[in-house]
Order: C-alpha cells, then sequence, then structure tokens
C-alpha cells in the first residue's frame, strides 16, 4: 500500500463569526487593533490542515448471508457463502483529512498577549475510492456494486492507518503554526493550547 501525506493549506470552509466563543480579560472597550485580532483567528473557519493519500492494488470479497430461518441450520452460512461468493480485483485509492475547527476556539486577550485555546484535532473526512477491473460472480447471485463492498472495508482501514502514522499530530503542528502566522508581523506573544475532546 503506498501512502503519501499531504500538507493542507489553510483554507477557509465556513464563514467568519460561526459561534467562535472568546473571552477578553483587563481590557475595556475593544480597541481596532483588539477587534483585528480576534477577527483573524476566527476567519480561520473550519481548517483541513494534514492529508494522508493511500492507493494500492487489492482482491476483495462478499456472499450474501442465509435466510433468518435458515440461519440456526448447521452448515447453511458456509453453503450460502461458496454458493453466492463475489471476488473482485482492482484499485482502491482514498484519503484522509484531520483538522480543526476554530469554531469551538476560545481566545484570551491580555495587552500583547494572545492565548488560543483550541480543540484537538480530529480527522474530518474520509474518503475511498475503488475500480474493480476483474469480477468473478457466485453460481447463485451476482452483486452488482462490488465497488461499495472495497469502500466501505477500507474506510475504516484507512482511517486507522492514518492515525496510527501521527495525522492527528501533524494537524495539531500546522494549526499551531498557522495561529501564530497570523500575528509573526506584529509582535504579539502568542500562546496556543489544545483541549481534550468532549463527546
Amino acid at each position: 500500500m503506498r501512502t503519501k501525506t499531504v500538507v493542507l493549506g489553510c483554507t477557509l470552509t465556513l464563514a467568519f463569526g460561526l459561534g467562535i466563543g472568546f473571552v477578553v480579560r483587563g481590557l475595556g472597550e475593544p480597541s481596532p487593533e483588539r477587534t483585528l485580532v480576534l477577527q483573524r483567528v476566527t476567519d480561520l473557519g473550519e481548517l483541513r490542515l494534514a492529508r494522508h493519500e493511500y492507493s494500492q492494488a487489492s482482491t476483495w470479497a462478499s456472499a450474501r448471508e442465509p435466510a433468518e430461518w435458515a440461519a440456526a441450520i448447521p452448515g447453511a452460512r458456509e453453503v450460502v457463502g461458496a454458493l453466492t461468493r463475489n471476488e473482485a480485483v482492482g484499485e482502491v485509492s482514498g484519503h484522509v483529512d484531520a483538522g480543526i475547527d476554530f469554531r469551538r476556539a476560545r481566545i484570551e486577550i491580555q495587552g500583547k498577549k494572545v492565548r488560543v485555546r483550541l480543540p484537538a484535532p480530529t480527522v474530518m473526512e474520509t474518503v475511498v475510492d475503488a475500480n474493480p477491473v476483474h469480477h468473478k460472480a457466485g453460481l447463485l447471485w451476482r452483486n452488482q456494486d462490488m465497488a461499495s463492498v472495497a469502500e466501505a472495508e477500507y474506510e475504516s482501514a484507512y482511517r486507522s492507518a492514518a492515525v496510527r502514522e501521527g495525522i492527528l499530530d501533524r494537524a495539531k503542528r500546522n494549526a499551531e503554526s498557522a495561529v501564530r502566522g497570523l500575528f509573526s508581523s506584529q509582535k504579539w506573544s502568542v500562546e496556543v493550547e489544545f483541549l481534550p475532546n468532549t463527546v
């Protein structure tokens, strides 16, 4: 299986200001400059920060289950499976995206110090595309959608592989860089903290 890691740019996917929570401490009426600081973080919206891409040749199979009334008969599952087993060979590819939802950010500003509390990064999307080039149908059943069988199987596999390979840590590093980059020319003191996910 070939794996490719892609660092995504700071693409905005949500409009400015949707539900960002912020706290300003030690300030009176926000100055235009301080308002601009808040707007810069808010403008990030929902950010996809890391992508892992996968591609591989694969073989996969599907078969029918016995009817409910026959499921308890010894050997029924094996017989039905053998008579309806479909096999396919083809190419499976896909990608996994991870990022940060800045709508849930918490921001504290005091003087020239900005503290940004961000939710932990999450897997935002897993996309799989299967292209069967050879399909062997079962004796009593032909599965007309073998591509979906592979896509469902590899969606979980790709997601687990991406997490295992560190996609969430990469998204965290890129999120911190993105926030710090907003203030690099103004000599702000920026602190970025990641909060645990809550269910």
